[in-house]
């Protein structure tokens, strides 16, 4: 019996409207999307799983991790 490996990451989206909500809020690094993109590439790629379902994701974003789905 083989087991399946499902992950989920919400990735935080860089809608315009989010950034507007949090603007009054300090840049840390870990809410820039520079940042934020290698960090959530390292987690998913430690945890291999089988399926990865990301949330809040903008076209760019899908675009950024399709990349790295194919074999």
């Amino acid at each position: 019996m083989s087991n399946l490996k499902i992950m989920t990451f919400n990735i935080l989206s860089d809608a315009p409207l989010w950034k507007k909500k949090w603007a009054h809020l300090p840049k840390e690094p870990f809410v820039l999307w520079d940042y934020r993109k290698i960090k959530i590439l390292e987690i998913i790629s430690r945890e291999n799983p089988d399926v990865c379902l990301l949330c809040e994701c903008q076209y760019d974003q899908i675009n950024f991790f399709a990349k790295f789905c194919l074999d």
